[in-house]
């Protein structure tokens, strides 16, 4: 049987975190967060725009 997980993705003013769980046993199976150096979601929208 293969293992199931979810993500949790968290997009902030200063960075981004992701979080990998296995869904039978609850337990962390990856973690990450990258410094988004002022870049926003906004400002990846708008320039897709232009």
């Amino acid at each position: 049987m293969s293992k199931k997980y979810a993500i949790g993705v968290d997009y902030g003013t200063e960075s981004g975190r992701a979080l990998l769980v296995d869904i039978e046993t609850g337990e962390e199976a990856a973690t990450h967060v990258a410094n988004t150096r002022g870049f926003t979601i906004i400002s990846a929208v708008a320039a897709t725009r232009c």
